[in-house]
């Protein structure tokens, strides 16, 4: 440190070296590297998981390890001596050695902002631009939402970056466009994936930036192997998979780390022996998470094994979804969560989005657009807009902190709603909450769009069938979706039955053939 910063370190316990005052006494030593009595597989540091599949496991990751990933960085990065690089993520996370080790080895410079989560986007901006940072290394929401207040601003990238980085999560497509859009130079941009099991970053995808970029399936990969970190996708009999086919991601190598500090179960269960290597006691790591080869042997990430998501019997891909929403002009950020309501049943498709402009930003127009671009499927029941996307400490999103999309007003299923009203229209309401599990639905509400299934359609016509005393053929909630139509479509066919329900006569028609 330098003699005007010592203090801070007075009260730690720490020895400080002041590099201004000590200087003639620091030119007195030896220029060779000092003699360390240690070995590649002693530990280099512990650290906890963020604990999001249960509690915080501390992990043994070793120097062999750490320094495989700070030389393969150094050099898939080009760093040259005295580059910029600012120290933005918690020392708390590995995700800081990204950043930390690759600049020290390579002669860099290190830029320690007073508290890099406390800061704004003028903060941020005024930190690059004054520090000229050559790179750039935040969560993948930190790095939307920086982009996000360059393009509200009409600011460039600063001139200094060459090089952004981010991990974490998936990167926006339609984010990486418009950072092209800002950046008034040549700029890289990495994705980076890998668990705190395996030494920071396992893979990573580099790719320079244009407002001309496109991705198979949508998604950015999360690209290829470190150097000495062999990467698999498996099936169930850990039998590699074919390109474009889901498989679970397990990573070898260098990077494996020893395991759980004090947990030799946990250990034994997620650490398996390594049939593809040829070194003896090779390991591999089991990540639980999905993944598959695109045509060009890339890796693309896919969420969870234990987060799978089946809608009326059919597997899909949330990262999918979330790529549509983000092509649909005016959203800002997006993300999509499978959820099971409360009352059971089925689960839905939930998508929270950010609006650029949320007075006049349209469900209905989004929900059209993904009918055109997705299977129905696939297109989410609920579309609850926020002011923002909460995050957790580590940059993720804030699962718990998500508003549920089936109480109250959070949740827009129709902005042309239109409560029940008549005695016909509140018992089809009460029959369809019950069903779908869901409280606020609209007499204009799509059953299907609110994910209705076939078996929940069967289930919805027999009660019907019970309540009005006579035979409805299933073709009538298809026929007529909504409450609205089906109100229409049971006065017309079923007066008889109508009365019986509401007490109400209506005029009789001659019943139409089906």
């Amino acid at each position: 440190t330098q003699k005007a910063l010592a203090h801070r370190f007075s009260d730690k316990g720490i020895l400080a070296v002041q590099m201004d005052a000590d200087r003639l006494l620091l030119e007195a030593q030896p220029e060779t590297n000092p003699n360390v009595p240690l070995a590649l597989d002693n530990l280099a540091y512990l650290i906890y998981t963020s604990g999001s599949t249960g509690k915080p496991k501390a992990v043994m990751a070793h120097h062999h390890g750490l320094l495989n990933h700070a030389c393969t960085m150094r050099d898939e990065y080009a760093l040259q001596p005295g580059e910029s690089i600012l120290q933005y993520i918690s020392i708390s996370f590995d995700a800081a050695a990204e950043e930390i080790s690759p600049a020290l080895i390579s002669g860099g410079t290190l830029v320690l902002p007073a508290s890099a989560a406390e800061l704004s986007g003028y903060d941020l901006l005024h930190i690059l631009e004054q520090e000229k940072i050559n790179i750039l290394h935040v969560p993948v929401p930190v790095w939307h939402y920086f982009i996000d207040f360059l393009s509200e601003k009409n600011l460039p990238i600063p001139e200094s970056i060459r090089l952004m980085l981010a991990g974490g999560e998936q990167p926006s497509l339609q984010k990486l466009h418009r950072a092209a859009q800002l950046a008034e130079h040549p700029i890289d941009f990495v994705n980076l994936y890998g668990p705190t099991e395996t030494t920071i970053a396992s893979t990573f995808q580099r790719v320079t930036l244009s407002d001309t970029l496109e991705f198979e399936y949508g998604l950015m990969p999360i690209g290829v192997p470190i150097q000495n970190n062999p990467v698999y996708l498996l099936d169930r009999e850990l039998q590699p998979v074919p390109p474009g086919v889901f498989g679970e991601i397990y990573i070898g190598g260098f990077g494996v780390t020893r395991g759980y500090l004090n947990r030799p179960d946990l250990t034994a269960e997620r650490f398996l022996p390594d049939p593809f290597s040829k070194n003896p006691g090779a390991r591999m790591y089991r990540t639980g998470d999905l993944g598959r080869f695109n045509s060009n042997g890339e890796i693309i990430f896919s969420g969870r094994v234990d987060f799978q998501v089946k809608i009326r019997g059919f597997r899909i891909e949330l990262g999918e979804i979330e790529a549509a929403i983000a092509r649909f002009d005016g959203v800002k950020q997006n993300v999509v969560f499978a959820q099971t309501p409360e009352t059971g049943g089925e689960k839905k498709l939930v998508a929270y989005v950010v609006p650029q402009d949320k007075e006049n930003f349209s469900t209905d127009a989004l929900r059209a657009y993904l009918s055109e671009q997705l299977p129905d499927y696939m297109v989410p029941s609920f579309f609850v807009t926020l002011d923002e996307i909460p995050l957790t400490p580590t940059g993720k999103v804030d699962r718990k902190a998500l508003p549920d999309p089936t109480k109250g007003q959070a949740a827009v299923l129709s902005q042309n709603y239109v409560e029940p009203q008549s005695k016909l229209e509140k018992f089809l309401y009460e029959m369809w909450k019950d069903i779908l599990g869901i409280e606020r639905i609209g007499i204009h509400d799509n059953f299907f769009q609110l994910g209705g299934s076939s078996i929940q359609a069967a289930t919805f016509v027999n009660r019907l069938q019970d309540a009005l005393g006579e035979y409805v053929y299933i073709v009538a909630i298809y026929d007529a979706p909504t409450i609205a139509d089906l109100v229409q479509l049971l006065k017309n066919d079923y007066p008889d039955g109508v009365y019986r329900i509401t007490g109400e006569r209506v005029e009789h028609h001659e019943k139409k053939e089906r």
